[in-house]
């Protein structure tokens, strides 16, 4: 059985979500608050529980 912690799991995904929207929002030079970014990636990474918790 595979042990898979649930705070390393929404930590990893905060940061990668966070690095790729604001890569993203560098790219395309879009003046988005840093704020707005690190929302929509918790947003994102909760969606990973609630994918996880739905299987």
């Amino acid at each position: 059985m595979q042990v898979i912690y649930l705070d390393v799991l929404l930590i990893e995904n905060v940061l990668l979500n966070f690095l790729l929207l604001y890569i993203v929002n560098r790219f395309c030079r879009l003046n988005r608050n840093v704020y707005y970014i690190l929302i929509s990636s918790i947003i994102g990474a909760l969606y990973v529980f609630i994918v996880f918790f739905h299987h």
